[in-house]
């Protein structure tokens, strides 16, 4: 399937779930494509690759299945629980203590429509209307991103992208999903 792909490309977009990456980037690299970003330096094998994902639903086992063939790829899950971000990790930690279990993009969103809306009620918002013009009007930093809504009531913002990357050493390394804020 790579093959049919041909030659001189420089980026693959991959608009599809973090289990199917989990598949898809593995055969690019048996096929001699390494993700990297394009600042890096020419990988020692293969043809240096961008490659970016909405996986959705990516999470640990994302990386633990297919680190190694992701690292440097940008990917726009929604959320991802990067535990070295001040704001998400902290979210993480308190999230998994109480249900233990790691939050999913939903309970992100739903975190952030509570910020939302708290942060219009604190700003004076007492009628529905008035929740609505203070949501329209402000911009909450949330675990999403930037959380800022138009004036035809939809996200507007740009979310979050986040960057594969390796912890670690040879054979023993680990790789995490950092947020580009």
């Amino acid at each position: 399937m790579v093959k049919k792909l041909g030659h001189g490309w420089q980026a693959l977009f991959v608009p599809d779930q973090a289990d199917k990456l989990e598949l898809i980037a593995p055969a690019l690299a048996a096929a001699g494509y390494v993700a990297a970003p394009l600042a890096a330096k020419k990988p020692r094998r293969g043809t240096k690759i961008a490659l970016l994902s909405t996986a959705e639903g990516a999470g640990d086992k994302l990386l633990r299945n297919a680190g190694r063939h992701v690292e440097g790829a940008v990917l726009a899950p929604g959320f991802f629980p990067d535990r070295q971000d001040p704001l998400i990790g902290a979210f993480v930690v308190r999230y998994e203590e109480r249900f233990a279990r790691t939050p999913t993009a939903v309970d992100a969103y739903a975190w952030d429509a509570a910020l939302v809306v708290r942060a219009a009620v604190a700003g004076g918002a007492r009628s529905r209307a008035a929740t609505a013009d203070a949501i329209a009007a402000g911009v909450v930093d949330g675990l999403t991103g930037a959380v800022r809504f138009g004036a035809d009531h939809h996200r507007s913002d740009g979310g979050l992208l986040y960057q594969v990357q390796r912890v670690g050493d040879g054979d023993d390394a680990d790789f995490t999903a950092r947020a580009i804020r």
